[in-house]
């Protein structure tokens, strides 16, 4: 009997330690998974170039276990496509012109250079003039100008 137990206990803590090892794979999965969406936002290029990567392999996985479940069962084939479309779906758009260039993969089309902002060159001054009563009764000229930049 207390070999059994033994082996129990044996098995209690192998399972807990792979579930341990486990846990710590999935908390590194979910940091990993932060930093790449952090990266989808701010269109940072290596995070392009690493989601189309996976969603390949995505593809890839989603197919082969598609080919599995038609095998053993047609009907469930319906249920087992969606993964792969909806992959599929993502990587082309991540193959969109727009998306290439904010993920700075392609850049724009025009290539030509934006030109300069205009010079510029004259300046309109404006003065006004305001009668200003002070605290002993008495009134004072107060001149404000401002300088007001136009461009042909």
């Amino acid at each position: 009997m207390t070999v059994i137990a033994a082996l129990y206990f044996l098995g209690s803590v192998m399972f807990l330690v792979v579930s341990v090892f486990a846990a710590g794979i999935l908390v590194l999965i979910s940091l990993f998974s932060i930093v790449v969406s952090i990266g989808m936002f701010r269109g940072w290029k290596w995070v392009w170039y690493l989601s189309v990567v996976l969603w390949v392999i995505s593809i890839v996985v989603d197919g082969s276990i598609a080919v599995g479940v038609a095998l053993s069962s047609l009907p469930l084939i319906v249920v087992a496509i969606i993964p792969g479309l909806i992959t599929a779906i993502c990587l082309r758009y991540f193959f969109q012109d727009h998306v290439k260039i904010y993920f700075g993969v392609e850049q724009a089309l025009s290539s030509t250079p934006l030109p300069p902002p205009p010079q510029i060159h004259q300046r309109l001054c404006q003065s006004i003039r305001f009668d200003v009563p002070s605290a002993d009764g008495k009134t004072s000229q107060v001149t404000v100008s401002a300088a007001i930049a136009g461009s042909h």
